[in-house]
């Protein structure tokens, strides 16, 4: 309870009851099922990636035992490039010139162990952290990306029992439902490896020591500066505004146009800081929210050519046309009557008394006068359709016609 009690307050207003997070509206199935395949599939991808990590780490801390004995039969502890007057005397490396993109892997890993251990044990740490810092990013995503997905489906939803007019079946027809599901787990999918890929590299080389240098003083140190001359240049913005400006009246012309004119040269420097940090804020909303299909890639009338957005409308549609308040009241009001006319039904044919077999003739007979009653109705508004009647084909007896027996 409490934990449904949570969810509701999550995705909805209010307690919800019998399987539904808000009272008056239910979340239909294949959106529940697209929650649950694309989950499942998040998983399997995040023990995926675990198994990479740790297939990659147990291939180079092979390929550095191969060093190490290599180097161990050099009889110097030194690496193989180091020394090329002697190298004839040296015992086979074990690589050739056929098999470059080994002895360039080889060669790389003796310039990163010949400086000592330390640098390799740290890059094999670093990895590790990578991976799991992107495990918990994806999971982090996935959960917020759902939680928005939820909430835009209900909003959606009000909004089309408030305005029917905002229906445009003929942009997304409801047969596009069907592929909702598959569409929905593939985007879920390519959403959490465009939130792994940058967090994995990021946290690895910000662990690594050879790289985190190269953030230091090529990254940090320039986006910091440049940040700081922003900060700068809010304090004065935050200045002129108390002393020169009255919400959207300025009070002090002189002192507004000395800070005009100093911020347009100003901003020149603090615009490579505000390009980079767009580009950061456009990817981290484009990875994080590219699962969430009730967002379309192209906006305005290009929207239904997005196959995603369209089978998320579709699926909207029909859980409007099929599961609104008014059908599902009406259909539960007829399964009702219906299921009530056949145990009456059973009970009535399970009667074998005389009053039994007397009500269930006079039951049929009331079921031929009607029909003929209603044929007449319909015959009367309607003479048009006499001439489309298709009577019943003549008795194959002569007593079984009107007026007797008849002797050809």
């Amino acid at each position: 309870d409490y934990g449904k009690e949570l969810v509701d307050r999550l995705v909805g207003e209010g307690g919800g009851r019998g399987g539904s997070f808000e009272t008056g509206f239910n979340y239909p199935v294949r959106l529940l099922q697209g929650f649950g395949m694309s989950a499942c599939a998040v998983f399997v991808l995040l023990v995926a990636l675990q198994s990479l990590t740790n297939r990659v780490v147990f291939g180079l801390e092979r390929l550095r035992a191969e060093v190490v004995r290599y180097r161990e039969a050099l009889g110097n502890y030194q690496t193989s490039v180091s020394s090329s007057s002697s190298m004839a005397a040296y015992p086979t490396a074990p690589y050739s010139n056929r098999y470059d993109i080994v002895a360039l892997s080889y060669t790389v890993m003796e310039s990163i162990y010949g400086d000592g251990p330390a640098f390799f044990e740290q890059l094999l740490s670093s990895m590790l952290t990578g991976t799991s810092a992107g495990q918990l990013a994806i999971i982090a995503s996935f959960l917020w990306a759902w939680l928005q997905i939820f909430r835009s489906y209900r909003r959606m939803m009000m909004q089309l029992r408030a305005d029917h007019t905002l229906i445009r079946v003929w942009h997304f027809p409801i047969h596009d439902a069907s592929g909702y599901v598959g569409r929905q787990l593939w985007s879920s999918l390519v959403s959490a490896m465009l939130v792994f890929i940058p967090v994995f590299f990021l946290v690895s080389f910000l662990l690594w020591q050879p790289t985190q240098r190269f953030f230091v003083f090529f990254v940090f140190l320039p986006l910091g500066g440049l940040a700081l001359i922003e900060l700068g240049c809010w304090g004065l913005r935050a200045w002129v505004n108390s002393i020169a400006v009255s919400g959207i009246y300025i009070r002090s012309r002189r002192i507004y146009g000395v800070y005009d004119f100093i911020g347009l040269y100003l901003h020149f420097l603090t615009g490579p800081a505000l390009a980079v940090l767009r580009v950061l804020f456009t990817y981290a909303d484009f990875a994080i929210n590219f699962c969430r299909l009730d967002i379309p890639v192209l906006e305005g009338s290009l929207a239904n050519f997005d196959p995603g957005h369209a089978a998320f409308m579709a699926m909207l549609y029909l859980d409007f046309f099929y599961n609104a308040p008014v059908t599902s009241v009406m259909a539960y009001n007829l399964s009702n009557a219906l299921y009530r006319r056949r145990e009456l039904k059973q009970i009535s044919e399970a009667d074998q008394s005389t009053e039994g077999k007397a009500a269930r003739e006079r039951k049929k007979i009331a079921i031929v006068q009607r029909n003929r009653w209603q044929f007449l109705f319909t015959a009367t508004n309607n003479p048009s359709l006499l001439s489309s009647r298709v009577l019943p084909p003549p008795p194959l007896y002569a007593w079984d016609r009107e007026g007797g027996f008849q002797d050809d």
